[in-house]
């Protein structure tokens, strides 16, 4: 595959060097923080919330691959990375090409519901393809392109998923959307989530009352991405 404007950083994890390219326009800076929260921090795993050899994983707002190729690292055994910006997708089936049929490139964006070409979505594309954000068609002051929305459920359904152990939501302030249709895998699944919790102020009120009241998990943790933090739930200490 030509990729155009291509920049790339490697880096060590665990003894080995990786190689991560992506899009021109995207700031060093801006990829090097990503990467250094996924591989360094490990803001991705923790006592009760990380990727186990097996899993199958949901990797919404995928970009270029970086935690994709983390959960494959971990053992992951098969990985959905869900990107609504198809120039990311692109540099993310590069880097991760030789994982073969592990990972899963769909170019949508996570939503509540599926819209489908008549009914799209609007996704604003900002001077970085790192943080494009997606929204309503009518909504203001946007000039974006138009992207097909899928439901998590959607996607279970399509990719016949016998199984979802991990669900990670980095979706530029689309998070609660992204869960509202993710409701019947939730709970039929019970998967940890890492759900980041930092584009919108109300987001932690309004994320914490929704997945409380399905009943599935008793137990949270906030840590990691700025003040804000991401939300950490296991299903093992669900409750209902």
């Amino acid at each position: 595959m030509a990729l155009q404007g291509v920049k790339k950083t490697t880096f060590d994890f665990n003894g080995d060097l990786y190689t991560m390219r992506f899009p021109g326009r995207d700031r060093y800076r801006s990829v090097h923080m990503v990467v250094k929260e996924i591989f360094v921090n490990q803001i991705y795993s923790g006592d009760r919330c990380y990727v186990s050899p097996g899993d199958v994983v949901i990797d919404g707002g995928a970009y270029v691959g970086m935690f994709s190729l983390y959960a494959l690292i971990r053992g992951a055994r098969t990985v959905l990375s869900v990107e609504p910006v198809w120039e990311s997708l692109d540099f993310l089936k590069t880097n991760l090409e030789t994982f073969g049929n592990r990972i899963v490139p769909i170019n949508n964006a996570l939503w509540s519901t599926n819209r489908p070409r008549g009914d799209r979505l609007k996704i604003r594309i900002s001077n970085q393809l790192l943080g494009s954000c997606v929204s309503e068609p009518n909504s203001p002051r946007i000039r974006a392109r138009f992207i097909a929305g899928v439901t998590i459920d959607q996607l279970v359904h399509d990719y016949s998923l016998d199984r979802v152990d991990f669900i990670k939501l980095d979706v530029e302030g689309s998070e609660m959307e992204a869960l509202k249709g993710a409701v019947n895998t939730i709970e039929r699944f019970k998967p940890s989530l890492a759900v980041s919790l930092y584009h919108k102020p109300a987001d932690r009120k309004k994320i914490l009352a929704f997945i409380k009241s399905l009943g599935v998990y008793g137990d949270h943790q906030e840590k990691g991405m700025e003040a804000s933090g991401i939300l950490y739930l296991n299903g093992l200490w669900g409750v209902r």
